[in-house]
């Protein structure tokens, strides 16, 4: 349904359609023929459709060892995401950390993905050292060294990210 002409624009006749929606409420209507022609059934739908905004938060900790694959991931990472794009659309906002504080990590998840919506998609990509029997992340920082639990990351991202998160996990 065309809201500024108020009428209906037919698609097609034939079993598929391909359409692809703009951000905004549309209608949808289905109309059954007989083979005689008569109008054997109808239905309408209303729907919303919301172009994701996709934001990325790329996080490296080398685990105070100078491992330079940590970094390197990141910087491919971020060259990955800034070059893909989604229906035209690419990433409104890629932030990236290189061996900072547990702290920094959970201020820039706060600020990365401050004004995340229901409908957005927010990445997250760690690349660092985990540990093999709790599923720890391992960020060290000048000479500290500090784990991230699996249940204190979801509070943070709970607490931060609206919509849906995407982990990506690099060790």
């Amino acid at each position: 349904y065309d809201v500024a002409s108020q009428a209906w624009s037919l698609v097609s006749y034939s079993p598929q359609a391909q359409w692809a929606a703009t951000t905004g409420t549309h209608w949808i209507r289905f109309e059954v023929y007989t083979k005689d022609g008569r109008l054997g059934d109808e239905k309408t739908f209303s729907f919303s459709f919301y172009e994701p905004v996709r934001r990325a938060l790329l996080v490296a900790n080398d685990n105070g060892k100078n491992e330079q694959r940590f970094n390197h991931d990141v910087d491919y990472m971020l060259n990955a995401m800034t070059a893909t794009s989604f229906h035209g659309k690419g990433f409104s906002r890629v932030d990236q950390l290189k061996n900072v504080s547990k702290q920094t990590v959970i201020n820039q998840i706060k600020t990365t993905f401050a004004d995340t919506q229901e409908g957005d998609v927010s990445y997250l990509f760690f690349t660092c050292h985990g540990t093999e029997k709790t599923g720890y992340l391992v960020l060290t920082y000048q000479g500290i060294t500090q784990y991230v639990t699996p249940a204190e990351l979801k509070k943070i991202l709970d607490e931060n990210i609206k919509g849906t998160v995407v982990l990506i996990f690099v060790g």
